[in-house]
C-alpha cells in the first residue's frame, strides 16, 4: 500500500511537472548548468558550502534546511524518483533514523532531470560531519539486513526478493507465463488461437520454504467474454499448478530462501 502511495505521488508530481514545463523551463536549465553532472571534478557538498550567488533556489534551500535542523534536528534524506529510492527496507530505515535521533524524510522528485536538492545536500553535509562521510550507505546496508531479519518468519512480497521463486528447471526467473490450460466446457467461448486474443488469468499464490505452494487467488483475469466461468477456470488453472509445477525453488534475499507470494499467468484454450 504505501508503494502504492509513493508511486501515485510520483505520477502527480510528473503531471505537475509536465504542465509547468514552460513557466519552470529557465528555472530548471539554470540549476542543471549549476550542477554539471558529466564533469567528476564537481562536488556538490563542497558547492553548498560555497554556491554561486546567483543560484538563489539553492541558497534558500540550503536555508530553509539549517532552520529546520534548528527547530526539529537533522533530517536523513530519501530521494524517491521514478526509477530510483522506492527500497524494501523504508520500515527498518525509518525506525533507525529515530533510534538515532533523526528525521526520516522522502523527497519526492518532480522532474526526472532534476536530480540533486540544496535541501538534501545541506543535510547530507550534517549528516557527515556528525556521524561520518559514509553513514548513509551504512545506514542503508543495516536497514536491509534488519529487513531480512523481520522477513524470516513472514510471507513477503515477490517484488522484495533479490531472486524470485523459480521452477527447478530453470536457472532463473525470466517470465510470468506458464503456457496453456485446455479447456473443454463448450459454453466457454475461445473462438480464436492467436495469443493476443485468449483468455488469460493471473494467479497468485504462497510459495514456501520448503519448495511446496498453496493459498491460490486471482490477481486478474481477463475473460473474452467468459466472466461467469471465472471460478471453473480458476480452478482448472489451480489443479494445473498442483499437477504440473507442485514443486518450485523459493525466492530468497543475499541468497536466503523465504516464504513469499508468486504469480503467474496461464492462457486457456481449447482441447
Amino acid at each position: 500500500m504505501k508503494k502504492t502511495f509513493i508511486i501515485l505521488t510520483l505520477l502527480l508530481s510528473l503531471s505537475s511537472c509536465l504542465e509547468k514545463k514552460e513557466v519552470n523551463k529557465n528555472e530548471f536549465e539554470e540549476r542543471l548548468a549549476e550542477y554539471v553532472y558529466e564533469d567528476n571534478r564537481f562536488d556538490p557538498i563542497a558547492y553548498i558550502s560555497n554556491p554561486k550567488k546567483t543560484d538563489t533556489i539553492c541558497i534558500s534551500e540550503i536555508s530553509k534546511a539549517k532552520n529546520d535542523i534548528k527547530k526539529e534536528g537533522i533530517s536523513f534524506i530519501q530521494e524517491v524518483g521514478f526509477s530510483y529510492g522506492i527500497n524494501r527496507y523504508n520500515k527498518e530505515l525509518k525506525e533507525l533514523c529515530k533510534q538515532k535521533g533523526l528525521i526520516h524524510k522522502i523527497e519526492f522528485k518532480r522532474c526526472m532531470a532534476l536530480r540533486l536538492s540544496c535541501y538534501s545536500l545541506y543535510m547530507d553535509k550534517a549528516l557527515m560531519e556528525k556521524f561520518g562521510t559514509d553513514f548513509k550507505e551504512k545506514m542503508h546496508k543495516e536497514a536491509d539486513s534488519l529487513f531480512l531479519i523481520n522477513a524470516v518468519n513472514k510471507t513477503i512480497s515477490y517484488g522484495d526478493l533479490d531472486d524470485r521463486p523459480r521452477l527447478p528447471n530453470k536457472k532463473e526467473r525470466k517470465s510470468n507465463d506458464l503456457g496453456y490450460v485446455y479447456v473443454q466446457n463448450p459454453e466457454i467461448k475461445i473462438e480464436s488461437t492467436k495469443w493476443d486474443d485468449l483468455p488469460f488469468m493471473d494467479i497468485d499464490f504462497v510459495v514456501h520454504k520448503d519448495s511446496t505452494i498453496s493459498d491460490f487467488n486471482v490477481n486478474n483475469f481477463v475473460a473474452r467474454g467468459n466472466d461467469r466461468f471465472k471460478k471453473e477456470l480458476f480452478n482448472l488453472t489451480v489443479n494445473k499448478i498442483k499437477t504440473d509445477y507442485p514443486i518450485w525453488i523459493p525466492g530468497s534475499i543475499k541468497g536466503i530462501p523465504l516464504k513469499s507470494n508468486n504469480n503467474v499467468r496461464v492462457h486457456f484454450i481449447k482441447k
